[in-house]
């Protein structure tokens, strides 16, 4: 780690993405288990909290339960919005886009708040 720099947090959402890549080969809620998992993880080791570290794998199930509930979503149409040449369905499909990114997250953070 590199404690002291203030790099630290870079490893929650650096989990979060190789878990993502990981998720394009398995896909809906179990695909979205993995990033669930190795955020989850990545938090409970920075918190520096023994207790925790000891509780760990019961943090990346609740963070894999929180996370695969997002993975049964359906945004493809939405993405489909965004590559219209319209203005306005365009700015429609990438606000909506932050929408279920938002309402995917706070369900997976809820759960590994569990």
């Amino acid at each position: 780690m590199i404690y002291g720099f203030g790099w630290e947090w870079l490893l929650v959402p650096l989990s979060l993405s190789i878990g993502w890549g990981i998720r394009g080969n398995f896909g809906h809620e179990y695909g979205a288990a993995i990033p669930g998992v190795l955020a989850t993880l990545g938090a409970v080791l920075l918190a520096g909290r023994p207790d925790w570290w000891e509780r760990a794998h019961y943090f990346a199930m609740f963070g894999a339960l929180g996370w695969s509930f997002g993975g049964s979503m359906s945004y493809t149409h939405v993405i489909g919005f965004t590559h219209s040449g319209h203005l306005p369905s365009v700015l429609y499909g990438y606000t909506n886009l932050f929408v279920i990114g938002f309402l995917w997250a706070a369900i997976g953070g809820i759960g590994a708040a569990l």
